[in-house]
C-alpha cells in the first residue's frame, strides 16, 4: 500500500463530542500541572489543611466554598487551593468525556480509554488528598511522579477519541518494528527521568540529581533519534513528521529549561523557593517534562496506528 492511500478523515465523525471533552481534559491538565509544580517548588503542600473539608479563617468549609480572602491571602494558599480547584475541573471534564463516549456511540476503544483516564484522575486526586491528610512526604513524591503518567493517559484518551485515529489505516513500512521499539524506549526513559526529577524535587538528594543527569543522556539519544526518523515521513504519513517536529521543539525547550532550573536551584535562588520569581523555572521544567512524555507516547501510538511491518521483512 502506498503511503498516500491513508484513509481521509470523515467530516462529521461519530463521537466527536467525546474528543472535544477529551481534548478539554488535556488542556485543563496543563494549569493543573503548573499549579502542582508550584506547590512543590514553594513547599506549599500543607498551606491549606484538609481535603474535601478544609480549614479556613471561618472554620471548616467544603473545598469548593473556601473563602476568597483565604484563597488569595498568600502565594502558598493561592497555588495550593488553585491546584485543587483546577483538579476539580479536570475531574468534571473527564466525567463529561466518559458520558459523551457512551451517549454518542463512540467506539469501544474510546469508551474504554476515557474510562481509564477518569479512573486515573480519580486515583491521582485521592493520593493528593491523602497526602494532605497524612502530611506524607512519600505520598507527595508519589503524587508528583504519578501526575505525569496521568497526564500521558489523558493525552492517550484524546488521541484514541480523535477522528484521525478512527479513520487511520496502517501502511506497510520496513521500519515499523524498529520505530515502535524506539518510541517505546523514548517514552519509558522520559518517564524514568521524570520520576528521578520528582525524587530530586521532594528530597534534594544528591543521588537523585546524579541519576537525573545520567538519564538525560539516555533521553536525549532516544528522543533525538526518534525525532529525526519521524521527520522523514511525508505524504499520507505526514502526521508522523509533525509528531517528530513537536518532539524536536519540546526536547530543545526542555533542555534549556532544565539548565535554567538547575542554575536557579544551585546558584541563583537555592532549593527553597520563596516566591514566583524563584519557583517559575523549576515549575516550567516540570510542565516541559509532562509535554515531552505526552508527545513521546503520542508518537508511539501513531507509529503503531499508521505503520505495520512489511511482509517478509
Amino acid at each position: 500500500m502506498n503511503a498516500t492511500q491513508v484513509t481521509a478523515l470523515p467530516s462529521t465523525p461519530r463521537g466527536d463530542a467525546t474528543h472535544t471533552f477529551a481534548r478539554l481534559v488535556v488542556w485543563a491538565a496543563l494549569p493543573l500541572i503548573l499549579f502542582g509544580g508550584s506547590v512543590t517548588s514553594l513547599d506549599a503542600g500543607m498551606a491549606v489543611e484538609g481535603w474535601l473539608t478544609v480549614e479556613s479563617s471561618q472554620g471548616e468549609r467544603l473545598l469548593w466554598l473556601y473563602p476568597l480572602e483565604d484563597w488569595f491571602r498568600n502565594i502558598g494558599q493561592f497555588v495550593e487551593h488553585s491546584h485543587r480547584m483546577v483538579g476539580t475541573v479536570v475531574g468534571l471534564l473527564a466525567i463529561g468525556a466518559v458520558v459523551a463516549a457512551f451517549a454518542t456511540g463512540a467506539s469501544q476503544a474510546a469508551r474504554r480509554m476515557t474510562t481509564i483516564a477518569l479512573v486515573a484522575v480519580c486515583v491521582q486526586g485521592t493520593i493528593g488528598g491523602f497526602r494532605v491528610l497524612e502530611n506524607s512526604p512519600q505520598l507527595a513524591f508519589l503524587h508528583g511522579a504519578l501526575g505525569q503518567a496521568v497526564f500521558a493517559t489523558l493525552v492517550a484518551a484524546a488521541i484514541v477519541t480523535s477522528p484521525r485515529w478512527s479513520a487511520a489505516a496502517p501502511v506497510a513500512h520496513e521500519s515499523a518494528g524498529s520505530l515502535k521499539s524506539l518510541a517505546t524506549r523514548a517514552t519509558a526513559t522520559v518517564y524514568l527521568m521524570i520520576v528521578s526529577g520528582a525524587w530530586l524535587r521532594h528530597t534534594n538528594d544528591p543521588m537523585a540529581l546524579a541519576l537525573h543527569l545520567m538519564l538525560l543522556f539516555v533521553v536525549l539519544a532516544s528522543v533525538v533519534l526518534l525525532f529525526k526518523r519521524l521527520s522523514g515521513f511525508d505524504g499520507g504519513l505526514s502526521h508522523l513528521a509533525t509528531s517528530g517536529r513537536r518532539l524536536g521543539w519540546i526536547i530543545k525547550a526542555q533542555v534549556v529549561l532544565g539548565v535554567l532550573a538547575l542554575m536557579a536551584v544551585m546558584v541563583w535562588y537555592g532549593p527553597s523557593a520563596t516566591g514566583v520569581h524563584d519557583s517559575i523555572l523549576p515549575t516550567l521544567h516540570v510542565l516541559g517534562g509532562a509535554l515531552l512524555l505526552g508527545q513521546c507516547l503520542a508518537s508511539r501510538m501513531w507509529v503503531g496506528r499508521l505503520l505495520k511491518q512489511e511482509a517478509g521483512s
